[in-house]
C-alpha cells in the first residue's frame, strides 16, 4: 500500500473521510502523492470497518 496523507487519500478516492477513521504514522513521512512530509495513513481503524459493515446491513434491511 502506498503512503498517503489524509488530504491526498481523500483526493485520490474522492471521499471526505475524517482523521478519526484511520491510524497515522507517529512521525512525519513522505506522502507519495504531494511529496510533503506529513503524518501518513498506516491502517484503517477496526471500528470504522465495523461501522461500515453495520451500515451495509442496515441498508440491506431497509430495502
Amino acid at each position: 500500500m502506498g503512503e498517503f496523507c489524509l488530504d491526498c487519500w481523500n483526493k485520490i478516492n474522492e471521499t471526505h473521510d475524517s482523521k478519526w477513521r484511520y491510524a497515522f504514522s507517529w512521525e512525519k513521512d513522505l506522502c507519495e502523492e504531494c511529496g510533503q512530509y506529513k503524518h501518513v495513513i498506516v491502517v484503517e481503524r477496526v471500528w470504522s470497518r465495523v461501522q461500515r459493515a453495520l451500515a451495509e446491513v442496515i441498508e440491506d434491511i431497509q430495502k
